[in-house]
């Protein structure tokens, strides 16, 4: 099985300050089909990560009734029906507040009706239970204070997300919008 060379030498997503390849390579690998792809090993590195954010409490990722919730208020709020969107989310969060990508898809929701302060509060309780590991969140946040005027708070959100390994598409891609705000 082959690992990209700038996967296997990058600082280990648990935060232990060895390279991954020196630390939880073996544990990822467990988790990776015979002939995986780029995908498959940042999804293996993102659950990984999200049994360390839970303190070997199991992944939060675990609970399909929650991530259903979540990925159907997505669809909904794709399609303009913030409020049901809305009531998924909290639904998602409810079930299982660890699954902190519902929280981050809530303030979205919010921010985009309108409700820009709900927005930030709503963001900040979901950083509660991933600050470690959620740059996409760091970054939104950082992007919310960027309009709302507040450049102090909004290079410091963006200074913390690019202290966290992003592991997914989307949360590279909302790093890299909020420092694109900030000219960074």
């Amino acid at each position: 099985m082959k690992i990209e060379h700038d996967l296997l030498y990058m600082d280990c997503p648990c935060g232990s300050g060895k390279k991954f390849k020196f630390c939880c390579l073996e544990k990822v690998r467990k988790m990776l089909p015979a002939e995986p792809d780029k995908g498959d090993i940042v999804t293996a590195i993102r659950k990984e990560m999200c049994c360390q954010a839970e303190g070997k409490g199991g992944n939060p990722y675990d609970n399909p009734e929650a991530v259903h919730l979540m990925f159907s208020g997505m669809r909904l709020r794709d399609c303009g029906k913030f409020d049901e969107a809305l009531n998924l989310f909290e639904r998602a969060r409810t079930k299982n507040p660890k699954v902190y990508t519902a929280w981050n898809n809530e303030a979205q929701t919010h921010w985009l009706i309108g409700n820009l302060e709900l927005a930030i509060e709503t963001q900040k309780k979901g950083l509660k239970y991933a600050a470690k590991y959620d740059a996409y969140g760091w970054a939104q946040l950082a992007e919310f204070h960027y309009f709302l005027t507040r450049n102090t708070e909004a290079h410091a959100y963006c200074d913390k997300a690019l202290s966290i390994l992003p592991v997914s598409v989307d949360a590279t891609a909302k790093v890299c919008a909020a420092l694109a705000l900030l000219k960074r």
